[in-house]
């Protein structure tokens, strides 16, 4: 997901660029399996910094369910917009470039750690197979989606017998 936008730095404020993405991210990150490849459009503006890159790309990832731990597809939206800040026209002062996404030296723009960083905050937080999902037995890990588990019932903590008697006075 590199590219070349000498040209587009080499013209005035405003320029902009349209590109199509059909990109196998598979090696991004370790702790990222897709299914799918990233696809979708990407737009690429010319700033007085740099580039603006706004995008709207999808793609499919395998994650675990959250209580089961199961493993699920979860289709992936992703709405990129993020600055790229040219290398070449920063001062070597600047404290915003620590934290900023850069184009290099040879004007190439690479998207790929943008794109890692915005497919992790579009998953969700806590994937569920099911919204049912009964998740595993504490004790023994027993899916409990397949039934409950042959484990003994635990004693009921001394701690709450006041308000169990509540109940059991109804």
């Amino acid at each position: 997901m590199q590219f070349n936008v000498a040209q587009l730095l080499g013209e005035p404020v405003g320029a902009t660029r349209q590109y199509a993405l059909d990109e196998d991210i598979a090696g991004l990150d370790p702790d990222l399996e897709p299914t799918r490849p990233l696809t979708g459009s990407v737009r690429f503006l010319r700033t007085a910094e740099g580039v603006l890159v706004q995008g709207q790309l999808t793609t499919q990832t395998r994650v675990s369910c959250a209580r089961c731990s199961t493993g699920m597809l979860v289709d992936v939206a992703v709405r990129l917009e993020e600055e790229f800040l040219s290398l070449v026209d920063l001062p070597t002062s600047t404290a915003a470039a620590s934290d900023a996404f850069l184009i290099d030296e040879q004007n190439i723009l690479d998207l790929s750690e943008a794109v890692r960083q915005y497919v992790f905050l579009a998953l969700p937080l806590r994937p569920l197979c099911r919204p049912d999902c009964a998740g595993l037995c504490a004790r023994c890990g027993h899916d409990l989606n397949d039934g409950p588990c042959t484990c003994p019932p635990e004693p009921p903590d001394e701690r709450w017998a006041a308000l169990a008697q509540l109940l059991t006075n109804q």
